[in-house]
Formats: structure tokens, C-alpha cells, sequence
């Protein structure tokens, strides 16, 4: 089988055995451990790689019979390096199943080289949406109130004044206008743009995030 996968994480296992984790279109995650011949280009299991790999299912794992490097996301600066792995470290733990609008999300995150904070928040929202853990936005998930003092990583939402908690982080309404605009609008669009809750939204969504998908 003949898959697209971007490479989340390599590590050298020694004696030229590698190991590399992938999200690939057709399969999900995928791990795979092999030896490495002297001769093959190794970029094409580096972090960040996008390659078409082929491979045969033995039992219950995957075996590599063969790759082929479709485009490195080499980092060339620290930003770079920095804004990339975060991506990776958000889709590497979980198990996720197969998803070309994921596939292709990571593979066009991966490729951005500026507008690094921003671009990551973009991403954690749309990658939320895909998975159908998005958060609610401008009701209380706890009396249905139109009112926004706080959000809630528990209820996956925003509260009104009188249902916020002890330890719920403030939000407000902009809040919510900010990430809804920031979700909806491509990156060419949202970076001419000044988002002055980005850190605020960037807290609430990872927060969210490892709540979410780690029930």
C-alpha cells in the first residue's frame, strides 16, 4: 500500500535502526521501525518531511518496503524549528484517525515561514474544528445565557458571570469574535490583521485541547 505521511517525529535507535512516526492520509498514525540502507536520502524521514511511503501490513503492524520524499519542511531558522514542532507535538500523542482535511491542514501548516504565533493558533483551531472538539463560543455551556465572563476546559466553553468557577480563566466576547475570525479566515487573510486576545486564545485552546483529547 502506497501512502502520503508526514513525518511527526524521528529518532535513531542505533546500528542504523530508525524510528519514525507518521500521519499519513489513508491510515492515521502510523510507527514504523527499520533499518536504514547507507544508500537512501535520508530528509525523507526527517521531522517535518512529507513523502509517499509504501508499505505491507504484517500482522498488526507496518512494515517500510519503500519511500519517496515529496517536499522537506526543513527548518531554517530557530522560529522555524520552534513553530513546527509544536504542530508535531500537538498531533503526536493521540491516535488519530485518518483525515485528508488533517492531512492536508498539518501539510500546509508545516509549510509557513512567518506570522509564527498566529499561525499556530490558526492551526490548533482548525485542527479543533476538524476533530469535532471545538469549543462553544457565545453561550454558556452551563445555563445556555448569552452572557461571557470566563471559559471552562471542562465544559469545552465558554461561562456567563454567574455559572464561572474558581480557577476558569477570564474570557470575553471578543475573545470569542477573535478565534471565531481566526478559524474561519485562511492565513493569507487573518495575518494582515491585529489580534490582541492571541494569548490569551492560544492558553484557552491548548488547555482545551489536552482536555478534550485526552479523555
Amino acid at each position: 500500500m502506497k501512502v502520503k505521511g508526514i513525518v511527526l517525529r524521528s529518532k535513531n535507535l542505533g546500528d542504523r535502526l530508525r524510528y519514525v512516526s507518521l500521519y499519513t492520509d489513508r491510515l492515521g498514525r502510523v510507527n514504523l521501525v527499520f533499518k536504514l540502507d547507507n544508500s537512501q536520502f535520508p530528509l525523507k524521514y526527517e521531522p517535518f518531511s512529507v513523502s509517499e511511503f509504501e508499505l505491507l501490513q504484517k500482522e498488526d503492524r507496518w512494515e517500510l518496503k519503500g519511500a519517496k520524499l515529496i517536499e522537506e519542511n526543513f527548518p531554517k531558522t530557530f522560529d522555524e524549528l520552534i513553530y513546527r514542532s509544536k504542530i508535531s507535538k500537538l498531533i503526536y500523542p493521540y491516535e488519530l484517525q485518518p483525515s485528508k482535511k488533517l492531512f492536508n491542514l498539518i501539510r500546509t501548516y508545516l509549510r509557513l515561514n512567518n506570522y509564527f504565533e498566529l499561525s499556530y493558533v490558526a492551526f490548533l483551531s482548525k485542527f479543533l474544528y476538524i476533530e469535532g472538539i471545538f469549543p462553544r463560543l457565545f453561550s454558556c455551556v452551563r445555563c445556555g445565557s448569552k452572557g461571557i465572563s470566563g471559559f471552562s476546559f471542562e465544559e469545552g466553553g465558554v461561562v456567563c458571570e454567574n455559572c464561572k468557577r474558581e480557577g476558569e480563566i477570564d474570557w470575553n466576547r471578543l475573545s470569542s469574535l477573535q478565534l471565531r475570525e481566526i478559524t474561519k479566515g485562511a492565513i493569507s487573510e487573518i495575518k494582515k490583521k491585529k489580534f490582541n486576545q492571541l494569548n490569551r486564545i492560544k492558553y484557552a485552546l491548548e488547555k482545551h485541547a489536552q482536555y478534550r483529547l485526552n479523555k
